[in-house]
């Protein structure tokens, strides 16, 4: 199976290269976007793969901004403009890690009755996002997370009360989805978004706004969807190992102490990984799957 990665990445440029190297099959491309505020210089190690790494236009990619969607879209209209072609685009970050041997994701891959991997749930959904469900992702102008941005945004909600047609909705009468941000999608759902995208720029300008947009954006155009064939092809599971505690916007680092619970998992992946904070874990994970047939 030739499997198209999306790579997005801001630091860590060794731990980047190993990843790369761990799921370099001989089949595989990978597709890396540099955070733009990163000095690529730093990420000199990605040369030694050659043609097998495209680097991708770069966007800044700050937190809860269009920016990561945006590096994602541009990665996925490389990976479909690229003559040798695709099976799966699995996106990840430059902190995810396989806990399965190539082999075994291939396996899984091909042996799974569906096609795409992307968990998410419908809009509001208060036992995922307390606040509202999720609403405000929806309703909510969202301008950054700086002293002023908040401000304006203060100012732009509370203007929208009183003048409906500044009233954010969600664009073009889709149902809004949420979910995580990390996939797996076939050549169909990769052809569903840029295709949407194209026809429809003002969905992608709405989440100009939107708080997180990456954790919404593709679980609503793709269950939107009128392609019953697509629809039916979404496993509502991501197939990533995540340890979260409490209501922490981000998952915890994990580290040897997660090994037993990491090679026991059916996931495929896991995040997010620190060499910084525990290297060993990325050896122990590296010995484990050696060892397997």
């Amino acid at each position: 199976m030739r499997k198209a990665y999306i790579v997005l990445a801001h630091t860590l440029p060794v731990q980047l290269c190993r990843l790369i190297q761990r799921l370099d099959d001989g089949s595989s491309i990978f597709y890396v976007h540099i955070d733009k505020a990163s000095p690529m210089a730093a990420f000199g190690c990605l040369s030694g793969f050659g043609e097998k790494v495209v680097l991708v236009p770069r966007e800044n990619s700050q937190w809860a901004r269009l920016g990561i969607v945006q590096a994602t879209l541009n990665a996925l209209r490389s990976i479909e403009g690229d003559a040798r072609g695709f099976d799966r685009a699995i996106l990840l970050s430059g902190q995810d890690y396989p806990i399965k041997s190539n082999r075994e994701i291939d396996g899984f891959l091909h042996a799974s009755p569906y096609r795409v991997f992307m968990n998410h749930w419908r809009i509001p959904n208060v036992d995922v996002w307390r606040h509202r469900g999720g609403l405000a992702r929806v309703d909510k102008y969202f301008f950054g997370i700086g002293r002023h941005q908040v401000v304006a945004a203060r100012a732009a909600n509370l203007l929208a009360r009183i003048v409906p047609p500044l009233r954010r909705t969600m664009p073009d009468g889709l149902t809004p989805y949420g979910g995580w941000m990390w996939w797996i999608f076939d050549r169909a759902a990769v052809r569903r978004v840029l295709r949407y995208v194209d026809e429809h720029p003002g969905y992608v300008a709405y989440h100009r706004h939107t708080f997180a947009p990456d954790e919404v954006f593709f679980q609503t155009l793709l269950l939107n969807s009128r392609d019953e064939e697509l629809i039916a092809s979404i496993c509502n599971d991501d197939m990533r190992f995540v340890l979260r505690e409490g209501e922490a916007s981000h998952p915890r680092v994990l580290g040897k102490g997660d090994l037993e619970a990491l090679m026991s998992s059916q996931d495929l992946f896991a995040r997010k990984f620190d060499a910084r904070v525990d290297a060993r874990v990325l050896d122990a994970i590296d010995a484990a799957l050696e060892r397997r047939p």
